[in-house]
């Protein structure tokens, strides 16, 4: 009974914890006009009969545009459909997480993993744009992408227990699909799974014709899911269409217009190279100088000898300093702390690499490889934020991966470690524990600072949800009296007073009132941020837009244009298109208060 009361309290633990951050954070997960409006705007029309790449200018892969419209088509158009199956796939990655954290570590690593998952990355917003989470994203071709990559790897964690031609065949059809989402995480996850099979090759000793048969087997079953799509797209459009599509945004991803704006540059870290290079340095340090000293006392420790259990003291008092320095400045765990994440998964994923190739015929090498594989797949997920590593913003899932892989190795790797050398691993496990409690604390303290004013409520029925009155900056100041979400209210109430079947065009970006008025942009540019006027062109835009101009233009004028190294959309890389509008539309109404003006505008000729 003691036994299987231990085996469920991990599970029971992560329930817990994933239902009281459900309840807590209840639909105040979207934003109410950045980036996740175009998640439920193109599925919406989508399974109204368009077509994507005709239809609809987009530059990610088709799978999740494609799914979600299957969702709408089978549960209605909501917001809540959506939900409901964006929880159903966090809850299967968190079983797929679990599955192999006890692989690769041990049921401890996998509970501390599941609660880091539940508090930090998956429901949580940290700043005043939401969709950094995996019930709302801001890119479901990202949160589907993990999803499948997880599933990738423990099909192969499968083929190295029970080398069997179908896990390798699974595996491929898994990466296959991932290629259709985004190309960061279809490199993250062909790489590792490449490396894995590699490996797995090599351990078992595999003739050349073995090796070449799973080879091929693998290469073909991955190429499926891309070709099915081509096929697919070209029965709508020429095939050259088709295979744009396709590819989605590799095309896009070596294009210096797009890749230097000064946004990914930031992303990334150049933009400020020796600060971040400095983070970094003091993170490892950081971190390396708090567990290395636990360490080296629970190494000096033995298990059966209570003369040393004064020892216990020290060990608990170098975590505790270190504890209490990082909680009085809360602002560098949340921000900054974890900058140095990206050398530690590259040390990790070499040093799996030298046991694999060591202990090539140990009977439990399979369990490294695993570990290799997950490693990999970790440090590659850093690679669009490799010198500026955090857990917002993009890093809610570029970033959790190996935020996870640094629990199994304090949680279980070193403290495993620790007991083989006949040390007590029981306070390196301790203190792992104490530093996932303090890191959970610090963040759900910041998202209550940043979020505890969303008691605006968006829209109604089954699109309804909770957005924020007012603006904070990142220490939980207010700075602006911006109700981003009673100005799309009151846009929405305009727009109610219009014609029904009237086209509407938001511009630059706010497709989210589109999609909760129900309103069709009859051009295909949905979106005219930087990144999408680089791409498509501001002439073939401008021309989609004479061709076929909408009956109203809603321009919302507080965009985030200057996060991409630009005044406005009117005022510089959109000025050809604004300039259209101001001599074909005039204004009608500016539905909100000055502090958030959004301005219809009417088309005169």
């Amino acid at each position: 009974m003691a036994e299987r009361a231990a085996r469920l309290a991990g599970p029971v633990i992560v329930l817990a914890a994933g239902i009281a951050m459900l309840a807590w954070t209840w639909f105040k997960w979207p934003d109410p006009l950045v980036d996740f409006g175009r998640e439920l705007y193109v599925p919406w029309q989508l399974s109204q009969g368009k077509v994507l790449y005709r239809d609809i200018a987009y530059f990610n892969g088709p799978v999740s545009p494609y799914f979600n419209a299957v969702v709408f088509h089978v549960l209605g158009v909501g917001l809540r459909s959506l939900v409901s199956v964006n929880l159903l796939i966090l809850g299967s990655m968190l079983l797929m997480i679990w599955r192999l954290w006890v692989v690769i570590a041990d049921r401890l690593a996998a509970t501390l993993a599941c609660v880091l998952v539940v508090t930090v990355f998956a429901f949580l917003q940290f700043g005043d744009i939401g969709n950094y989470n995996f019930v709302t994203p801001y890119s479901h071709e990202l949160t589907h992408g993990m999803a499948l990559s997880l599933g990738a790897m423990l099909c192969l964690g499968a083929y190295l227990r029970e080398p069997r031609s179908s896990w390798v065949m699974a595996a491929g059809l898994l990466v296959g699909l991932v290629f259709l989402t985004k190309p960061e995480v279809f490199l993250a996850a062909s790489t590792s799974i490449t490396t894995g099979l590699a490996a797995a090759l090599w351990v078992q000793g595999a003739t050349l014709r073995r090796t070449g048969r799973v080879v091929t087997q693998f290469a073909v079953s991955t190429l499926f899911p891309p070709l099915l799509a081509f096929l697919l797209l070209s029965t709508a459009m020429p095939p050259i269409e088709a295979l744009r599509g396709t590819l989605g945004s590799w095309i896009y991803l070596f294009d210096p217009q797009v890749s230097g704006l000064s946004f990914y540059s930031r992303i990334f870290g150049t933009l400020d190279l020796a600060s971040n290079l400095y983070a970094m340095l003091v993170g490892l340090i950081w971190w390396g100088a708090l567990f290395g000293g636990v360490g080296a006392v629970a190494l000096r420790l033995r298990r059966r000898s209570p003369r040393r259990g004064w020892m216990w003291w020290p060990s608990l008092a170098v975590m505790g300093i270190g504890m209490w320095m990082l909680s009085q400045r809360a602002e560098v765990m949340w921000d900054l702390a974890f900058r140095g994440l990206s050398l530690e998964m590259l040390m990790t994923t070499i040093g799996l690499l030298v046991v694999v190739v060591r202990d090539r015929r140990d009977s439990i090498v399979w369990r490294t490889v695993v570990r290799l594989v997950v490693t990999t797949f970790a440090l590659l997920m850093l690679a669009k934020m490799f010198l500026n590593v955090t857990l917002w913003h993009y890093g809610f899932a570029l970033a959790m991966p190996a935020t996870l892989v640094m629990v199994a190795l304090l949680a279980s790797w070193w403290p495993n470690f620790i007991d083989r050398r006949g040390g007590c691993g029981i306070v390196m496990r301790a203190a792992a524990v104490a530093a996932a409690g303090l890191v959970i604390w610090t963040y759900l303290h910041q998202f209550s600072l940043l979020s505890s004013d969303k008691r605006v409520l968006v829209s109604r029925g089954g699109d309804a949800f909770w957005s924020d009155a007012m603006q904070y900056d990142r220490e939980g100041n207010q700075f602006d009296t911006v109700a981003r979400g009673h100005a799309v209210n009151l846009a929405l109430e305009t727009l109610s007073r219009l014609p029904r079947e009237a086209t509407l065009a938001t511009i630059p970006e706010g497709i989210m009132i589109n999609y909760l008025s129900r309103r069709t942009n009859p051009t295909p540019y949905i979106n005219l941020m930087p990144p999408e006027v680089l791409m498509f062109g501001q002439d073939r835009i401008l021309d989609a837009f004479r061709n076929h101009p909408p009956d109203y233009v809603l321009y919302v004028q507080n965009s985030s244009s200057a996060d991409f190294g630009f005044k406005s959309f009117r005022e510089d890389y959109g000025r050809q298109i604004f300039q259209w509008i101001t001599e074909n539309y005039e204004p009608v109404a500016t539905p909100t208060e000055p502090s958030y003006p959004i301005v219809l505008l009417e088309r005169t000729r």
